[in-house]
């Protein structure tokens, strides 16, 4: 078990009336406009806000606010393939909860009319448009299955390999992916896929000495200008291919309805998923006021996945010794080595003209060189 650390950076409570406002004065030079001089002294007026009639964002936490926590278990077996060669297979489980929750109890009613009228709290204190509240309401779990293939140095190569099939799920879509809710007054229609949900992932990871130069299989006896040339030759590699990262469709009064699933079979940049299936809630009559207002959509918090990720590096290392102790190591490193384009989620506001549309991408090709002299 885990206890969560939480920060309450830029959330103090001291930041409430009245001890906040102020006023500011300007003096210009052109054209020359002398508002205040020291000489006038302070303003006689409060220039804070008062504490009987608030305004503007409120901080706010409950008094008896519990610590969130994360429990977590697994269970795994080893296996020696080889004498050099290790296959680990794991389950892996956690379980949050009490997890950190900020969201807006003032966050006004759906309805026609004044949006100041609808909020909860208007009542009480029109000039609050929000509060800034810290519940410990949060949970998520995970569930995931890992296996690792580890090869130990041998004969100059190594490697380390790694899959992963998992699922987390979050009610709190700002905890671990950025989100936010729907409705604050029903927290289960946010449950769904954590926004950092990643089914599958796979990696590998590599070292390889080239069998050339003094000591090697190929020129063994090789020494000067040859060993020079041909020895301390390393190469390296890391690919990662992985399941693209979730994404929730906006749109009227938060999220859409949904009709259908959603993905299409051969999602392109122009068109990355079935627009169609996500059309907005008909609109509904406001009994209290008159008039009509599209209501909260179906849909949920990170349903559809985005493009997949493909992606190797490598590393080219030269090593030149000039002693006992002293060497040089030039290394050449390839991000995205094979320029694979990579893309981020698309446009997914309904009726933004851009539905569906993917308009960014990850770095392309990068190229490093690196010289490095040890002594």
């Amino acid at each position: 078990m885990f206890y969560a650390a939480e920060s309450q950076a830029s959330f103090q409570l001291n930041l409430n009336p009245p001890f906040v406002g102020g006023v500011s004065y300007f003096n210009t030079s052109v054209p020359q406009q002398i508002l205040r001089r020291l000489d006038n002294g302070l303003p006689v007026s409060d220039p804070f806000i008062p504490v009987n009639n608030p305004s503007g964002t409120i901080n706010a936490l409950p008094a008896d606010r519990p610590i969130g926590y994360v429990q977590q278990w697994s269970l795994g077996i080893q296996r020696q393939l080889a004498t050099n060669l290790l296959l680990d297979v794991t389950y892996v489980g956690n379980s949050g909860n009490h997890l950190q929750d900020l969201h807006n109890p003032n966050a006004p009613f759906l309805g026609t009319g004044p949006v100041a009228q609808r909020r909860p709290y208007f009542a009480t204190a029109p000039g609050i448009v929000a509060f800034n509240y810290i519940d410990q309401r949060g949970k998520s779990n995970y569930n995931g299955l890992q296996a690792t293939l580890t090869k130990r140095l041998t004969n100059g190569l190594q490697f380390l390999t790694n899959y992963t099939w998992s699922h987390a799920i979050e009610n709190t879509p700002h905890f671990f992916g950025g989100g936010s809710h729907q409705d604050e007054r029903n927290l289960e229609a946010d449950r769904g896929s954590s926004g950092n949900d990643l089914r599958h992932r796979f990696v590998f990871s590599g070292l390889y000495e080239l069998p050339f130069g003094k000591g090697k299989t190929v020129l063994t006896n090789a020494s000067g200008v040859t060993n020079a040339l041909f020895g301390g030759w390393q190469l390296g590699g890391v690919f990662v291919t992985q399941s693209g990262s979730p994404y929730t469709v906006l749109g009227g009064a938060g999220r859409p309805n949904r009709t259908c699933d959603g993905r299409l079979d051969n999602p392109k940049v122009e068109a990355w998923f079935d627009v169609s299936c996500f059309p907005l809630p008909a609109a509904v009559p406001d009994v209290v006021r008159g008039g009509v207002y599209i209501p909260f959509g179906n849909s949920g918090n990170f349903v559809l996945p985005g493009p997949a990720l493909l992606n190797f590096d490598c590393s080219i290392q030269k090593t030149v010794k000039t002693g006992e102790s002293t060497r040089f190591e030039f290394r050449t490193e390839l991000f995205n080595a094979f320029n694979h384009s990579q893309f981020l989620n698309p446009n997914a506001t309904v009726n933004s003209g851009l539905t569906g549309r993917i308009l960014n991408a990850r770095d392309s090709r990068q190229i490093q060189m690196v010289l490095k002299f040890i002594f």
